[in-house]
Formats: C-alpha cells, structure tokens, sequence
C-alpha cells in the first residue's frame, strides 16, 4: 500500500514535468533540481534529524520523506500499515493533491500545444 502511494505521488510529479516540456520543448532543469532537493530533505543520505532546523521543516514538504520513512519502518523494524498512519495520511494528502493538479496541467499543456501548433513536433 504504502508503496502504490509512493507511486501515485511520484507518477503525478513526472506528470508535472512532462507538461513542462510540451509547453518549453526542453527537458525540465527543475525536475533535476527538485530530485536532488528531495534526496538531500528526505533523509536518503543522512537522516532527518541532523538536517538543521530550517531544513527540517522543507522536509515535511517532500514526499520522498514520509516514502522513505515508511518503507524503512516497515522493512527494518516490522510496522504494519496502521502503525504508520502518519506517514500513510500524507502520502495519500500529497497523491490527492498531485494528481488532479498534474492531470489538469497536463490537459492545458496539451491545449496550448495543439492550439500553437507544436504538438505535432512530438
């Protein structure tokens, strides 16, 4: 379960970037900035505890975090899916918020796009 969150979260967020290649016919730099932010906030080097305060607190903002969280809870240390309610209620917060977004900005990007003309480049 948690891992078809994760899923959904992150489908959504490459969703979001494929919209911004239709839209600037580049590949997204954001994406690659986002990606390294999230692996430095989410605990995938060091934990989250030794970030310094302000870091701590962007990584309540990051999905990655409460993934990777309950993964390694339920991995490691044997947590079932109610023990991790916490980490379970933002994933879907985070998936049911990302993905109506990316589907609507997918939508508009592809409207744009087809009204310009430049859809057809893909």
């Amino acid at each position: 379960m948690i891992f078809l969150l994760a899923i959904a979260t992150f489908a959504a967020l490459g969703v979001l970037a494929a919209a911004f290649v239709l839209l600037f016919k580049h590949t997204d730099p954001i994406t690659s900035a986002v990606a390294g932010l999230s692996t430095l906030l989410a605990g995938v080097f060091c934990p989250t505890s030794v970030l310094p305060p302000l870091l701590q607190s962007l990584a309540q903002f990051v999905p990655l975090t409460y993934a990777l969280r309950a993964l390694r809870l339920a991995a490691l240390e044997g947590y079932s899916v109610s023990a991790l309610w916490q980490e379970v209620l933002m994933l879907v917060l985070f998936a049911a918020l990302l993905l109506p977004l990316s589907a609507l900005v997918l939508r508009w990007a592809v409207r744009y796009a087809k009204g310009t003309g430049t859809l057809g480049g893909y």
